[in-house]
């Protein structure tokens, strides 16, 4: 009879184990020990988790596809890895992965994020949630209980900013919110901002430059939310330090083109805020890109890259980490451009016009006090 070793492996060497695998499989492992289940609960293992799922991102990186239905008012996400074959990028479907709607989250939601993982999730009405779509939790966020000025007939919902405070150690939102009054319609705006850590909303000063735009076009990027706004002397972009609470005015560079032939889009591009500026109309679309670097001290815009003329395209989505470019085109199909090889290649999702999302996603084990989806209402799932 054969003998069975029984061989020790070093506590280290499991941790950096544990760390490399996805937060799908250490909820299942969670049963596997007491030592375990408290493990995966621990901020210093999380927070090592997430660190290694970013370096291992570098070479092996994860994107949130969101698309429209056809048939359905739902969403679902595709959960794509990118692969190296031959040097080449490939993009290769891994996993359908549901949001968990309830019946409030059904029409049209918009995604923000990711920050450490988390998505935040919003109607154009009142309703709000976070999601953890590695762990598979969910939490619906309370309504504000914060007072309208006397004489409001119409309260409207702005765009929202979600982040980290990271010396609070808290994950926010940040939401603007306009007033209006029956005469003449004039309105009071105010803002408000949400604490995970204390489940509470509360009021803080308002700005005197509101963002609008395209929700999903703003953008996070290290404790900082950006939103496309109007100011008196064009368009700029305004700021919110999540850790300080403070807004700011980030101006944009001359662009050397014209708003009417023109449009602006935030992006972040290898860690960096950038701008993507993309012709309105035509058969051909023309791309230039646009990145804040500091200098010293400073901070200024440089033009980094011109793309296309691309044919056949509706807008730019994002930038893969090698300078692709994800588009929509024409259809709502999902595409890909190679900037060295200039090639377009079709990507499996499709949606309808103007509903896809793309993210750049890495996985955390943060956890947001939420529900399991399974605990959720049933909810319509869409297979593509």
């Amino acid at each position: 009879m054969a003998t069975v070793k029984n061989t020790h492996i070093p506590e280290d060497e499991v941790m950096d184990i544990l760390t490399r695998l996805p937060g799908k499989s250490l909820m299942r492992f969670k049963s596997v020990c007491k030592p375990w289940c408290g493990l995966f609960r621990n901020s210093d293992f999380i927070s090592k988790h997430h660190l290694k799922q970013t370096h291992l991102s570098n070479s092996n990186f994860s994107v949130l596809v969101k698309h429209g239905a056809q048939k359905e008012d739902c969403f679902s996400f595709l959960y794509s890895s990118s692969v190296r074959d031959g040097g080449e990028e490939v993009l290769t479907l891994k996993e359908s992965v549901y949001m968990p709607f309830t019946k409030d989250f059904q029409h049209n939601p918009v995604v923000l994020g990711p920050c450490n993982g988390l998505l935040c999730v919003y109607d154009h009405c009142e309703k709000i949630g976070l999601w953890n779509p590695a762990i598979r939790e969910f939490k619906p966020l309370p309504l504000s209980p914060i007072e309208r000025p006397s004489g409001t007939e119409l309260t409207s919902f702005g765009n929202l900013g979600f982040g980290f405070d990271r010396k609070a150690n808290d994950y926010k939102i940040l939401r603007f919110v306009t007033n209006y009054f029956d005469e003449g319609m004039s309105s009071v705006d105010q803002v408000e901002i949400y604490s995970l850590k204390t489940d509470s909303w509360r009021e803080i000063s308002s700005v005197d430059v509101i963002p609008g735009g395209i929700p999903w076009f703003n953008q996070y990027n290290n404790g900082v939310y950006y939103w496309w706004a109007d100011g008196d002397d064009g368009g700029l972009i305004l700021s919110f330090d999540f850790a300080d609470e403070v807004f700011d005015k980030v101006p944009l560079p001359d662009f050397g083109v014209s708003w009417v032939d023109y449009l602006p889009q935030l992006a972040i591009y290898n860690g960096l805020l950038a701008v993507i500026v993309y012709t309105r109309e035509g058969p051909e679309r023309l791309v230039d890109k646009w990145v804040m670097i500091e200098r010293g001290v400073k901070e200024s815009w440089v033009k980094q890259a011109s793309i296309g003329p691309v044919p056949g395209v509706e807008r730019p989505l994002g930038f893969l980490k090698n300078g692709g470019l994800f588009l929509e085109d024409l259809e709502g199909q999902l595409v890909l451009y190679d900037p060295s090889s200039q090639q377009l290649k079709n990507l499996q999702p499709r949606g309808g016009k103007d509903s896809l999302q793309v993210v750049n996603y890495v996985e955390s084990l943060v956890p947001i006090n939420g529900r399991h989806e399974d605990e959720d209402e049933p909810f319509v799932r869409i297979r593509f």
